[in-house]
């Protein structure tokens, strides 16, 4: 492992002693994506997810801290190994190569993001990226934060042939591969595949969604 020995894997994860399962799920996920090009941090990060989130190591590790063993003593025995052979109704992981039924929306194992593409089942999984089709063909790469759309300048998106965009039209939301927009009290209003969006509400994006901002569209894309 390139992270110190005298970490604990909870100090790896970022998260409390106490974290729930949840917690420590999202705080690999998280992770595993920023680390996806450092294989000695990928690795550390996963080496420590397996421990906590499988209840039974994980009680064996905590035994193992309370009788001041290694802080990565314990750990884990399952190693990832890229699968020979792709058995029905299961998807490869781009990132790990592991095994996981069809419609997960994360890797079982490394915590990827992934989404079938829309052309049938049996091709390759998607990553969670989102992209943006911009009128005249120019893209927007969606991953993490906030993308505010509008006429001003400050804006993520710029839309400056169309009156009826106002200066903050729209925001859409990235966490982890999951997508939502959000209407910010524009003059106009957006809609999201010819419906009007409520201003202040939430709405989950899915790929292929043609959201409008004042009379321009704007094509959603997962991959």
């Amino acid at each position: 492992m390139s992270v110190s020995s005298d970490k604990t894997y909870y100090e790896i994860l970022g998260v409390a002693p106490d974290a729930t399962v949840d917690e420590i799920t999202n705080a690999y996920r998280v992770l595993v994506r920023r680390y996806a090009d450092d294989k000695p941090r990928f690795d550390s990060v996963t080496e420590a997810y397996m421990a906590l989130a499988d209840p039974t190591a994980r009680r064996e590790y905590d035994d193992s801290l309370a009788q001041g063993g290694s802080a990565t003593s314990r750990a884990p025995q399952t190693v990832m190994q890229r699968p020979q052979s792709q058995p029905e109704g299961e998807s490869e992981c781009p990132s790990c190569g592991s095994r996981n039924a069809e419609g997960n929306h994360f890797c079982g194992v490394c915590g990827l993001v992934l989404r079938e593409p829309s052309g049938g089942a049996g091709g390759r999984p998607k990553l969670g990226i989102g992209v943006l089709h911009l009128p005249g063909g120019d893209t927007v790469t969606l991953e993490h934060g906030e993308v505010v759309i509008g006429r001003a300048s400050r804006c993520s998106v710029v839309i400056t042939d169309d009156p009826y965009v106002s200066s903050e039209h729209a925001r859409i939301h990235c966490l982890m591969g999951i997508f939502t927009v959000q209407d910010l009290g524009s003059t106009n209003g957006s809609k999201l595949n010819g419906e009007r969006l409520a201003e202040g509400e939430s709405v989950k994006l899915q790929d292929g969604d043609i959201l409008t901002v004042g009379k321009t569209d704007l094509r959603f894309e997962i991959r």
